[in-house]
């Protein structure tokens, strides 16, 4: 075996010249080859063997990475990319929730979107004129809260439901809760604000069931006017059709309501 000029020295006792400069190296990275000869090119490989080398004397190949093409590195991931962004758009998009008030006739809508929420409460045959209002606003989902006049409302909306408390004047507070909706479905909430007799709010929880109401505005109208569907109940591009029992019965059109 041959032996290095230096080494023999040292096996001797001897030295070389001073030591200060002698030092382990650091660990690098090389990209080695399968076989330590030379080979042909492989036909369509998917994975380049990439070998971890210590610099240091007497070590040598340690691990074997694998490494992917840039090319199907994208076929692989740019699909989940593109599933988060859809997820992550539609997460801080609006929110809807339709229900009713526990032991009354009266339905609930809710909708949140970008820290204000619109909330919507609206009796039924027997309550519909003392029992229906509007509440927009400032609010988190998981912490909404209205006054208006005699009236209080509160609750949070958390996934699937929202639930909270509602006092509508009468002295005690009522429970109401609420079920998710689509936002591309039928079932959600309902207005119409360019009315000139007032601000109408429907609460559609399903094909055959509505319930809503037209709040006055200004000094032309005298009452709450009940707002029934016109069966089937069907939702197209621009919104729904259903009849309000006024003075005279008349047709208007109500889309999804916004939260602003």
């Amino acid at each position: 075996m041959r032996l290095g000029k230096k080494a023999l020295l040292r096996m001797l006792g001897g030295r070389i010249g001073p030591d200060e400069l002698e030092r382990t190296l650091g660990v690098r990275l090389e990209i080695g080859r399968p076989i330590h000869r030379a080979h042909a090119a492989f036909a369509r490989e998917r994975v380049d063997a990439i070998a971890i080398r210590n610099g240091a004397a007497g070590l040598h190949d340690v691990a074997m990475l694998p490494s992917l093409r840039w090319s199907d590195a994208m076929r692989l991931f740019l699909p989940i990319f593109l599933v988060l962004a859809s997820s992550c758009g539609s997460a801080g998009g609006a929110s809807t929730f339709v229900g009713s008030v526990e032991g009354t006739d009266i339905k609930v809508g809710l909708v949140t979107d970008g820290g204000k929420a619109a909330l919507f409460f609206c009796g039924g045959p027997s309550s519909f004129t003392q029992s229906t209002r509007w509440f927009r606003g400032d609010g988190a989902p998981s912490a909404i809260s209205f006054t208006s006049a005699n009236w209080a409302a509160s609750g949070s909306a958390n996934g699937e439901l929202a639930s909270g408390m509602v006092n509508p004047g009468i002295g005690s507070s009522l429970r109401w809760t609420a079920k998710r909706v689509s936002e591309d479905g039928l079932p959600g909430l309902y207005e119409s604000t360019t009315d000139p007799d007032g601000t109408a709010g429907v609460v559609v929880l399903d094909e055959s069931t509505m319930q809503g109401a037209m709040l006055p505005k200004g000094s032309t109208a005298t009452s709450v006017q009940q707002i029934v569907p016109i069966l089937p109940i069907t939702r197209s591009p621009d919104g729904i059709r259903v009849t309000v029992n006024g003075a005279t019965a008349r047709e208007i059109k109500v889309v999804r309501t916004r939260a602003r």
